[in-house]
């Protein structure tokens, strides 16, 4: 005749405050590294910016003539959109951003009637803000989640 085996579990309350602690630490490095992060992307396009130079340096960067458009570049809308997972918007509030980075196309007629049809180059500034900042975003993941489960 086979024997009963009894087995005994204690601790269970333990793990689940533990896990429930990890969940939150783990929460809160998410959303560290979206604001630091967004933050690195956002200082690095604003170093993709050159002087009031007009030597063009390859590739194209935009020129610094105001600076509206550099010190517009910035983090925005930090979200929590589920557990342990956020995100944010980086880039600048100029209108004309968009047009810079990507370069484009448009039509205007002036006030004597003229029809004007405008191309301009991209000089892009956010992907390679973004490249550049890439390494150390890297390290800022590994770092927060490193820490977050106390490894």
């Amino acid at each position: 005749m086979a024997e009963d085996i009894v087995m005994k579990v204690s601790g269970v309350q333990g793990l689940g405050k533990a896990l429930e602690d990890m969940t939150f630490r783990i929460d809160n490095a998410s959303r560290r590294i979206v604001e630091r992060g967004g933050l690195l992307i956002a200082n690095s396009a604003k170093r993709q910016f050159r002087g009031d130079t007009h030597a063009l340096p390859n590739p194209p960067r935009p020129t610094r003539r105001t600076g509206n458009l550099r010190d517009s570049i910035e983090v925005k809308d930090v979200t929590r959109v589920g557990p342990g997972s956020w995100k944010s918007s980086v880039g600048p509030t100029m209108i004309y951003g968009r047009r810079v980075e990507l370069g484009g196309s448009s039509s205007y007629t002036t006030k004597k009637g003229t029809e004007v049809h405008v191309t301009t180059r991209p000089f892009p500034y956010l992907y390679p803000g973004f490249i550049e900042a890439k390494p150390r975003l890297v390290e800022l993941y590994n770092s927060e989640y490193r820490n977050a489960i106390g490894k």
